[in-house]
């Protein structure tokens, strides 16, 4: 016979002993345990009782994240699963490898000025070294992960030899430093705004008149 809740109930209301040994009052008790025992391990897996989905689930936190880099740890995995350069790959070999190569994408100024071996551009090396530091902080005081035009442009404006040394480069799409004269700031609760200025045109007068 199958223990099922309506069987149960049937065996409670005729009240015949089950096989000689265990009485239906024992059996029914043994039911609710195990439908007790059911819902509270369903609580625990963070469902409520009502049977929605309850609002108290852990934040995913990405794989980059716990180590501690910026270059996507489980696309490296993905392209080295894809290139089938060993049997098996472990997670780890991704980590590593996207470590090196935010390394690398780091000190990309040094390796140029080893590999060409030339002073002429020790300069310029020098010059994209200071705007990436400057532009990597203003990506990071913006609340982001990715350097545009407009980092570089704030990065070079702020900085004055970096303005003077670039004088004449034009940045598209990189806007203008923001700038508010400070006259215009209230300096105090008590202080008068200033009145703006009254241009009377002339373009209407007669030459005889003033």
């Amino acid at each position: 016979m199958l223990l099922t809740k309506h069987s149960l109930y049937k065996m409670r209301t005729t009240a015949v002993p089950y096989n000689g040994l265990i009485t239906t009052e024992a059996l029914w008790r043994y039911w609710i345990a195990y439908l007790q025992k059911k819902k509270i391990n369903q609580n625990k897996g963070g469902r409520p009782p009502n049977g929605k989905r309850g609002g108290g689930k852990a934040k995913k936190i990405s794989k980059s994240a716990r180590a501690g880099l910026l270059f996507p740890v489980t696309k490296f995995h993905r392209l080295l699963r894809k290139g089938r350069y060993a049997r098996r790959i472990s997670q780890s070999a991704a980590v590593y490898l996207s470590a090196v190569i935010e390394y690398l994408s780091a000190e990309l100024h040094a390796i140029v000025v080893v590999l060409l071996n030339s002073s002429s551009l020790l300069l310029y090396s020098l010059v994209v070294l200071q705007m990436l530091e400057l532009s990597g902080n203003a990506c990071r005081d913006n609340k982001r992960q990715r350097l545009i035009p407009r980092h570089i442009v704030l990065a070079m404006k702020n900085d004055e030899e970096l303005n003077q040394f670039c004088a004449r480069v034009t940045c598209p799409g990189g806007g203008v430093l923001p700038f508010v004269h400070p006259a215009l700031f209230a300096k105090g609760a008590n202080s008068v705004p200033l009145r703006p200025v009254r241009r009377i045109s002339t373009s209407l007068c007669e030459p005889g008149m003033t």
